[in-house]
């Protein structure tokens, strides 16, 4: 009787030890939109609009206003935005307004993560699809992703 009780926590443990495969929905990634050349107190003041996307800027869903984080002397960060939608950027102080469209994403939508699931909890899988490019002011422009890890897809605006 004894030999038994032992197996039974035994048998469970390897039955709790083998691998096993999930299907992972990955995570649209948002854009970082960057400006280089302007003061921090010039794009303080800024306006996001978004609107439904390749409707030529006929359907705004909502605004918001521009918060600019300063990185350094003329670089700050302003907005992030997600794909699958348009978006204009008002900055009056500096009389700009720029159009962002077509926002292009890569990568698999499902991926298959296998994994051993022991005693110990693992910790979920994540995957992201990485934006790749857009278009600001009708110009193709590639995205820079600074941080393998952590997917942050950046789109610099000049002065």
């Amino acid at each position: 009787m004894r030999t038994l009780l032992l197996l039974i926590p035994i048998i469970f443990c390897l039955y709790s030890c083998r691998e096993r495969t999930e299907m992972v929905t990955c995570e649209n990634n948002d854009l970082y939109i960057y400006t280089v050349g302007l003061d921090w107190s010039e794009t303080q003041s800024g306006m996001s609009y978004r609107y439904k996307q390749n409707n030529a800027f006929d359907s705004l869903i909502d605004s918001t206003s521009v918060t600019a984080y300063s990185l350094n002397a003329d670089t700050s960060t302003l907005a992030l935005l997600t794909p699958g939608y348009d978006y204009k950027i008002v900055l009056p102080l500096v009389g700009k307004t720029f159009s962002i469209t077509r926002i292009a994403q890569a990568g698999q939508t499902v991926k298959a993560f296998t994994y051993t699931k022991g005693l110990m909890h693992h910790k979920p899988f994540v995957c992201f699809n990485e934006v790749v490019s857009c278009y600001v002011n009708d110009t193709l422009l590639a995205t820079v992703n600074p941080d393998p890890y952590f997917p942050r897809n950046i789109v610099c605006i000049s002065k």
